[in-house]
């Protein structure tokens, strides 16, 4: 999924570098799957109004558009800006007309639609990284049309779960009690299927037809994974963030790529990813 939270955070020349960075090399090994799940549940009925939450470098910004009549109208949003303006040059490579919208947004804001306004809704979500998934999963309904079709695609329990034991194993090393608690927590913030169908349910909308895969990621030693970019411009900050301050990270980091090669060594490190694709409609009669 997108490092939308470490792009926010940095200068704008860095920004740029980022986001390329994404396009090139982190979209290929993990976007690109995610986006595939949503690319065969989209419906698109005549005349579609669709959202596109979260949209990233555009790859499908600037390809499913085409599937859309004369009437239907495509807007997109994402939180980094960097990412925004390549997804702006993709759908203007595309020649996709007037008919592609895109905007910034913080996905842990309210959406700037009146209720009822689209007829398919295609969301990217890291679980973990919102303040509060249920209330943005409430708002992606709030704007969907009685009728709508909501796909939501997130990272499940069980992503990145062969670092974060030998992560677990290397703060009880150490004793470190806040930080294995930040752990826990963290982990209990990626979400099973089930709390993702829940969400759905409080938000007023049908049972979700749930699309289930995983795969694999494989490093050839610590070091390759720590600075793979998939890692590093990913998740990596968070785990920093759990692990402390100071010479507290450095410890705790060391151990952990120790501990990778010695447990893997003459093998790869495979870390797992989890994806679930989540395809509702929200009830009440469908728009004619």
């Amino acid at each position: 999924m997108p490092p939308s939270s470490t792009l926010s955070r940095v200068a704008p020349t860095r920004h740029e570098r980022l986001a390329k960075l994404y396009d090139a090399e982190i979209y290929p090994l993990v976007a690109r799957r995610f986006d595939s799940l949503l690319l065969h549940a989209a419906i698109f009925p005549p005349g579609a109004q669709v959202l596109e939450f979260g949209c990233g470098a555009g790859a499908l910004t600037a390809e499913l558009p085409r599937r859309l009549d004369g009437a239907g109208r495509w807007i997109a949003t994402e939180s980094s800006t960097a990412l925004l303006d390549l997804a702006r040059l993709k759908v203007a490579e595309a020649r996709l007309g007037r008919h592609v919208f895109l905007r910034s947004h913080n996905a842990d804001t309210k959406l700037p639609f009146s209720e009822d306004s689209f007829d398919t809704i295609l969301a990217r979500l890291v679980w973990s990284d919102l303040a509060d998934a249920t209330a943005v999963i409430r708002d992606l309904a709030r704007v969907a049309k009685p009728g709508a079709q909501l796909i939501v695609v997130t990272p499940l329990r069980g992503t990145w779960g062969a670092f974060l034991d030998v992560f677990k194993e290397a703060l009880q090393k150490q004793d470190r009690k806040g930080a294995l608690e930040a752990l826990e927590a963290y982990v209990a913030s990626i979400p099973e299927p089930d709390q993702v169908a829940a969400a759905f349910a409080a938000a007023g909308l049908d049972t979700p037809a749930v699309t289930l895969e995983s795969w694999q990621l494989l490093f050839r030693s610590g070091r390759e994974f720590f600075f793979a970019p998939v890692i590093e411009h990913g998740p990596l900050s968070r785990w920093k963030d759990i692990a402390g301050r100071g010479p507290e990270i450095h410890d705790v980091f060391f151990a952990i790529k120790e501990s990778i090669d010695t447990y893997f060594s003459g093998r790869a490190f495979a870390v797992d990813v989890y994806a679930g694709c989540f395809s509702a409609t929200k009830g009440g009669a469908a728009p004619p």
